[in-house]
């Protein structure tokens, strides 16, 4: 047991963090001495009082106890102020550097035959959820089961419109203890745990219900907006409609009223899976991620080991490029490159950290390199002639009481699929085909969309239409797509039209689909129907499973998957579902070259033995030739010795 007033702290950054990434700041927990040893955090617990400053300290004996608070019980050591720039929690900070594309969050609806790609980020070919109709507090309680808290969590509250509901349900605060908590205790996705808290609108108590430390019940949609959780009286409770309401496990303080959390800088896997999890749809190997697990994390490796930050959790994502700044110059040695080649500048070798492979790829021609990313042949899933589904975390709240187990549950992620990254080489992706009800805009100036802009019309002017013409029956148990008819995508237009005073049309399948002059569905090519890719790094597998391994037709095979696998076009038409389009339509290759390139490994056993042959037969006219040349030579040479 400590003495009193005593609180040991630790930097809170995942991975070892580099001292040359943390800037000087006030607080002793973020700035680390050196030690790899774990520091021991046994600290007071402070709630957040009506003002949003930190309250009264949190003590068992309390009759009506408050969640405590992550930023006030932290920042007594940490920046919070800094932690929550970072890159899982900064996706509303119009001033962040959105970075490479990533998965965005997946809007879906069977019923409206609805799935949209959704972002705070300003990637291409994702929507703003406003756009959607869906304000912040509905978004952070749809998707925020899976979220660290922050972003949104804290931004909607500072919508004046959301004034009543962040008093009464509270701000999702960036919840540290959802990656670094260690203990067994940390519930995220159990009945009454984080994400249960989150859906129910329990904002404030999320955190706390998931920590270990206490219970939570109840909701705040069983209170009237009136609801005031701080008040010392707060009325009488209906048992049967309880408001949140929190209990401390007395056993978890000490006599110092101090409870120990086991925090951790090193985040077990087990944290990064709940919202990083892939399995894929209609695979018979048990709940294994993928196929088998990640060769670096088979090999013993955690996730925080590569994907570093420091306290400012910008998180090292991997791959080149990602910061400019000369404060994160370190980032460049955690890619693919970095960690199996090195730098072959540095004045040290920096070749096979962490004890990575450094690999010869002897016989590979080095135009490979220039056109393929490393995990070209080394990640995911053996291609198959035909790209099948896979099911994430965060699209399918894997790891939850509501997750989809079904495999053709929406939304539908096709993966792999392989394609052009921004440097222009070959990755896999994973890939959705959205689908949604919207309109044209012509009047928004744009360079890149100059048949119009397509702008989503808003849920709640889709629903009550949908209701109508698209009934529940027609939705499978699976909550896969309804089967729509150009008949009822027809009567839908119609209706959304007459709505919103504009030409409706609906996208899906790669197509935006309206209504002609003479009242015929007719479907149109435009880019704000093109399907959404983000490139899929893990699971990484090993060299003797790499493609190319065995032959060079692994790729190079007139039927090779690689060049000429079917990409499923994903869409609740009947009229076109059944369709596919070849890999090479997203790999933006000259398909006729890669045929007759491909030809040429057909003949290429013949060419090594006539080569061979040839090589054979010359060798022996040379031979001959030396023969009789070194005979003229001693001949001569006997000659003039007679002489």
């Amino acid at each position: 047991m400590q003495p009193s007033g005593m609180v040991r702290t630790t930097c809170l950054a995942a991975g070892v963090v580099l001292a040359s990434s943390i800037p000087a700041l006030a607080q002793d927990g973020d700035q680390p001495d050196g030690s790899l040893a774990r520091y021991v955090h046994r600290i007071p617990l402070y709630p957040e009082d009506k003002d949003g400053d930190k309250g009264l300290r949190i003590t068992p004996d309390q009759a009506r106890p408050l969640p405590f608070s992550v930023r006030w019980s932290c920042s007594n050591c940490h920046d919070y102020d800094t932690v929550r720039q970072g890159f899982h929690f900064n996706s509303t900070d119009p001033n962040a550097q959105p970075g490479r594309q990533a998965q965005p969050w997946i809007y879906v609806d069977p019923r409206l035959a609805v799935q949209v790609p959704l972002s705070y980020r300003p990637w291409p070919g994702v929507y703003r959820p406003e756009q959607l109709g869906i304000s912040r507090f509905d978004f952070v309680r749809h998707f925020g089961r899976q979220m660290p808290g922050g972003g949104p969590g804290e931004a909607y509250a500072d919508d004046p419109n959301a004034a009543g509901q962040t008093r009464v349900s509270g701000r999702l605060e960036v919840n540290c203890l959802a990656c670094h908590n260690a203990g067994p205790g940390q519930d995220q996705g159990c009945p009454f745990g984080y994400a249960d808290q989150v859906r129910e609108g329990n904002l404030h108590w999320a955190a706390t219900a998931s920590s270990g430390l206490a219970s939570v019940r109840g909701s705040v949609r069983n209170v009237p907006a009136s609801y005031d959780p701080y008040a010392a009286v707060r009325g009488s409770i209906d048992p049967n409609a309880p408001p949140p309401t929190t209990w401390y496990q007395r056993t978890a303080f000490d006599d110092n009223n101090d409870v120990f959390l086991d925090l951790t800088r090193y985040v077990p896997n087990e944290r990064c899976y709940y919202c990083h999890s892939n399995v894929l749809a209609g695979r018979t190997d048990g709940d294994k991620v993928l196929a088998d697990e990640d060769i670096h994390v088979a090999s013993g490796l955690r996730c925080v080991d590569c994907h570093r930050h420091g306290i400012d959790h910008l998180i090292v994502r991997g791959y080149p490029g990602q910061f400019k700044d000369p404060n994160h110059a370190w980032a460049s040695g955690l890619t693919c490159e970095g960690c199996h080649l090195g730098d072959p500048l540095a004045a040290e070798p920096t070749a096979g950290r962490l004890r990575a492979p450094v690999p010869s790829h002897k016989g590979i021609p080095l135009i490979h390199f220039e056109k393929l990313a490393c995990t070209a042949c080394h990640s995911g899933p053996w291609p198959s002639s035909r790209a099948g589904l896979v099911k994430t975390s965060r699209a399918h709240a894997l790891g939850t009481t509501y997750a989809e187990k079904a495999d053709q549950a929406l939304p539908h992620i096709v993966f792999p699929v392989f394609a052009r990254l921004e440097n222009g080489k070959i990755a896999p992706h994973k890939m959705i085909w959205p689908a949604f009800w919207a309109t044209i805009q012509h009047s928004v100036p744009s360079t890149q969309h100059s048949e119009g802009l397509v702008m989503p019309v808003p849920l709640t002017v889709v629903e009550p239409i949908a209701k109508k013409l698209i009934r529940r029956g027609l939705v499978p148990k699976t909550n896969d797509w309804p089967p729509l008819t150009d008949e009822i995508v027809g009567q839908m237009l119609t209706a959304l039209t007459k709505q919103v005073g504009a030409q409706a049309v609906y996208v899906c399948g790669g197509r935006m689909h309206c209504l002609d002059q003479d009242g015929r569905l007719v479907a149109k090519d435009h880019p704000g129907a093109a399907p959404l890719l983000w490139p899929a790094a893990h699971e990484v597998r090993p060299a003797h499973q790499a493609l190319g391994v065995r032959r060079c037709q692994d790729c190079h095979d007139n039927g090779s998957p690689f060049f000429f696998g079917a990409v499923p076009v994903d869409t609740p038409m009947v009229s076109g579902q059944g369709q596919h389009r070849p890999m090479s339509d997203f790999e933006g290759i000259d398909v006729g070259f890669v045929k007759v390139f491909g030809w040429s490994f057909a003949f290429r056993p013949w060419l090594k033995v006539i080569g061979l042959v040839s090589c054979g037969v010359l060798a022996l006219v040379i031979m001959a030739f030396a023969g009789r040349a070194l005979a003229r030579i001693s001949r001569a040479f006997s000659e003039r010795d007679a002489d």
